[in-house]
């Protein structure tokens, strides 16, 4: 500013400079401009007092000059003190749209419309926006009124505008506009008619991400014909033109669209998605691990990525996405302790609250499904289920402890709480028996079985129970049965109460495991040193209800010997020697310890104590 002002008096100096002149200095600049052969007359100067009169005035005038610039100059650099007086700049009024847009009630929406001229432009504005009230996760308004208000006479008016101009709206405007009415269930309206026809002449235009839009839009809605013919058409276009697809968010829409429709077409989504894994992030990699959980397909080279990639940084996901992330690793045998970690940090620093309940038994059964012994999420969990006990259900009860039951791992909040749990399933006892008997079987396994517990599930009656429902006969009831008369037998020294019938239990339906590599390893060394029809017995099922992996016999001198000449408990006729030990090499494979850890699940734990209860000499191997 201070430049502009000085630029304005240099120019103004140099006017008034210009007609400041004096009259004899002009005839002296004119007679030197011209040669000096040219003969004027003498100019006669002017009179003394009048040149001074006249300089005093251009003087008076070139300094009234000087004043009222350096005043501008002055006031411009300096606030003026009655600068209130004068009236301050009002910020700009929002035009007509941005009015719709903030309003908050399909009513509103409509009222506003009404009272002034409806052009196609705001028309279709106003329609979508109302739409959106109406159909968003947070409205509130029903079935009822959604109906109502596709027969108000002020939206059939706004119908009447668009239906006229269909031919002039974008892309987006049709499909938000389809969109809308499809979920309000205006589905047979003249108007739904006429966008959806314009719809199915512009997909020959639409880019992949438009016809991905029309698939998701219609694929719920294949009422009529015409929309069976557009979903798909923009099928067969999307699958033909899948090398376009250059967002992972297309990708991973269109597989969970996709799922087991297509299997070629899924291998190549799968592929696009290797590609563009590196690009995404944590929320966009859980979705493709998720949806590959949901459909079955293990493509190893992408799982293996989106495992690595998942690792490289932080997890900002919800509970809900933490949920389905730690089932999508359950269901896909993924085994890695370094995400299995960072889910489990990400979770204790979002705990489940009393609002997503219902989330807790979902963890327990990752957790319990990839024996991942994390304590620290399994006293939270817990602690959770405990401060909201009122509210949760029997199911959400057992998840809970077959979880802890089968990690071997009692939380102290549970600990001290068991009872008051134990007190939900037990009043359904007589109406659901097998939660009753997985109830205390849990306790069984982490060492929390009382006599009163035992003898409700040893008693008569009970038995009688499972008869009548048909579960009796189930192996795996059977065998829960067998552990729990062994604790009786073994561990509750004091206990007066029932046991099981001889008769009760079918023990030659116990499942026999397969020949393991571990098992045949362990065979193959112990061959060197002894004959193994002779000296050992494999897969040998015992008393107790458990498989013996390997059985034999040594004297106090740690020799083998022969253990087909004595009584092991199901054959043979003549008594083990005092100074024999009978021993048992107990197994312990990938699947029969706790991940990352040689601690054995909760169910082998209580059969190597069951074993060296009932005398025998118990000793570990771990496949590691």
């Amino acid at each position: 500013m201070m430049a502009n002002l000085y630029q304005t008096s240099r120019f103004a100096r140099s006017i008034l400079c210009s007609r400041l002149v004096l009259p004899s200095t002009q005839a002296s600049l004119t007679t030197q401009t011209h040669t000096q052969n040219v003969v004027r007359p003498a100019v006669q100067p002017l009179p003394t007092t009048s040149n001074r009169s006249l300089k005093q005035r251009y003087n008076t005038k070139a300094d009234g000059l000087r004043h009222r610039i350096s005043h501008t100059a002055t006031t411009s650099r300096r606030p003026s003190s009655n600068a209130a007086s004068y009236p301050e700049l009002q910020p700009p009024q929002p035009n007509f749209g941005q009015i719709i847009a903030e309003l908050k009630s399909p009513e509103a929406v409509l009222d506003i419309m009404n009272k002034r001229p409806a052009t196609l432009e705001h028309s279709s504005q106003a329609v979508r926006h109302m739409l959106h009230l109406c159909t968003d996760e947070s409205s509130k308004v029903t079935a009822v009124e959604c109906e109502q208000l596709l027969k108000d006479a002020r939206f059939l008016r706004l119908s009447d505008v668009l239906h006229k101009a269909v031919p002039s709206l974008n892309v987006s405007m049709l499909l938000d506009l389809i969109r809308g009415l499809l979920q309000m269930a205006a589905q047979d309206s003249y108007l739904m008619t006429s966008l959806e026809t314009q719809l199915r002449w512009m997909m020959r235009k639409m880019s992949v991400s438009q016809l991905l839009r029309v698939i998701e839009i219609h694929q719920n809605h294949l009422t009529t014909d015409l929309r069976h013919e557009i979903y798909n058409e923009a099928m067969i276009s999307v699958e033909r033109r899948w090398v376009e697809i250059a967002s992972a968010k297309d990708v991973i829409t269109l597989m969970y669209i996709v799922g087991d429709k297509s299997t070629k077409f899924m291998s190549k989504l799968e592929d696009k998605a290797l590609d563009l894994c590196e690009g995404m992030n944590a929320k966009d990699l859980y979705r493709v691990l998720y949806i590959m959980s949901r459909h079955q397909r293990r493509n190893t080279p992408l799982l293996r990525a989106v495992t690595y990639h998942l690792n490289k940084g932080f997890l900002n996901l919800n509970t809900v996405q933490l949920s389905n992330l730690l089932y999508a690793c359950a269901n896909l045998n993924i085994f890695n302790p370094t995400l299995l970690e960072n889910i489990s940090n990400a979770l204790l620093l979002t705990p489940v609250t009393g609002e997503s309940i219902h989330l807790v038994s979902s963890f327990l059964q990752s957790l319990s499904i990839l024996r991942w012994r994390h304590t620290g999420v399994l006293d939270g969990l817990a602690e959770t289920l405990l401060a909201n006990v009122s509210v949760v259900k029997t199911s959400d009860v057992l998840s809970l402890l077959l979880t802890c039951a089968s990690l071997d791992y009692l939380p102290p909040a549970l600990a001290r709480e068991l009872q008051v749990l134990l007190k939900t399933v037990e009043d359904v006892r007589m109406t659901d028996p097998r939660s009753w008997l997985d109830a205390v079987w849990c306790c069984a396994v982490l060492g929390n079985c009382d006599s009163n517990m035992a003898a409700s599930i040893l008693a008569g009656d009970f038995l009688n129970l499972l008869k009548e429902k048909s579960l009796s006969s189930l192996v795996p009831v059977q065998l829960r049965l067998q552990n729990i008369n062994t604790v009786a037998k073994y561990e509750l020294t004091n206990y007066t109460g029932p046991l099981l019938p001889d008769d009760c239990l079918e023990l030659h339906k116990m499942p026999v495991r397969n020949k393991r590599p571990l098992l045949l390893a362990v065979i193959g060394t112990l061959a060197n040193m002894a004959t193994t029809e002779k000296y050992l017995k494999v897969d040998v099922p015992s008393p107790t209800g458990y498989i013996i992996d390997v059985e034999m016999l040594v004297n106090g001198k740690g020799e083998l010997q022969p253990i087909v000449d004595y009584q092991n408990g199901n054959e043979g006729t003549t008594a083990v020697p005092p100074n024999f030990h009978r021993v048992v090499l107990k197994l312990l494979d990938f699947p029969d310890m706790t991940l990352c850890t040689t601690r054995p699940t909760g169910l082998n734990a209580m059969a190597i104590r069951h074993l060296q209860s009932t005398g025998f000499k118990v000793v570990q191997i771990t496949h590691t």
